[in-house]
């Protein structure tokens, strides 16, 4: 049976989703515990007809995942088709990918038994996030709003440095007693990454959750080490970026129940 690989980031609301995959005749991959990043490993393993991205829930999230899709020599041929979502976030979406196909719900079932097997011969390939976002200061990539707060965690003392400029009329405050809309905790051992993953833990339910470590992986912190601890903990990476010359970050969300 033809398969269809559908991303919806909330596994409790998927399930009208899938119906309409299944009854345009497709047989729906679907696995809500994969991160962002995991991805691409299911997708070029069973090399579907077509992805499926929700635009109701993160939509920003599924138009970088879309995008990451697309630079992917495996996927980048592959239908996309996004469906639902605000008015204003699906636009963003077209600008970025004009060639996909954009539905409502009652529509997906239709759209997809009419899809082609492949987007055009030269499809549109966007640019990666990291070079979409790469004139950003550091606070803007953390998601430091205008007038708000960024709580940071065993901080270095050249941490202002690290962050820049921050937007106009917001604060950075160390250790604070409760959470900050943005919260950023800098990892400098392995030891340490474990007490910043329990606090990711308790931070994450109210507030935007980053953990950033040192590039040279002197002290053993990796991207694979942070992502698996974190894991244990129940915490899901959804954004990687990167904060200056030495610093990376990863956002993380607490893992939804299945």
């Amino acid at each position: 049976m033809r398969r269809i690989r559908v991303i919806h980031w909330k596994a409790g609301e998927a399930g009208p989703l899938l119906e309409a995959v299944r009854s345009a005749g497709f047989l729906p991959d679907y696995d809500p515990a994969l991160t962002a990043t995991q991805l691409r490993g299911p997708i070029r393993e069973t090399n579907p007809d077509a992805i499926v991205l929700d635009l109701t829930y993160r939509p920003a999230l599924n138009r970088d995942v879309a995008a990451m899709l697309r630079g992917v020599k495996h996927s980048r041929h592959t239908p996309m088709v996004f469906v639902d979502g605000e008015p204003a976030k699906v636009e963003n979406v077209r600008a970025l990918l004009p060639d996909a196909v954009y539905v409502r719900l009652e529509g997906l079932s239709a759209a997809l038994r009419e899809l082609p097997s492949s987007t055009p011969a030269a499809p549109i390939v966007p640019p990666l996030f990291i070079e979409r976002y790469k004139d950003r200061t550091t606070a803007q990539k953390l998601g430091v709003a205008p007038g708000g707060k960024l709580g940071v965690y065993d901080a270095p003392p050249s941490y202002h440095s690290i962050l820049g400029d921050l937007p106009e009329g917001a604060e950075v405050e160390e250790e604070p007693d409760s959470p900050c809309p943005v919260t950023l905790v800098f990892v400098h051992d392995m030891p340490g990454l474990l007490e910043a993953a329990r606090r990711l833990r308790n931070l994450a339910a109210s507030s935007k959750t980053w953990l950033t470590w040192r590039k040279d992986s002197k002290n053993g912190v990796t991207q694979n080490s942070v992502r698996s601890t974190c894991l244990e903990f129940g915490l899901v990476d959804y954004k990687i970026c990167s904060l200056d010359a030495k610093w990376s970050g990863m956002l993380f969300a607490r893992r939804k129940e299945l």
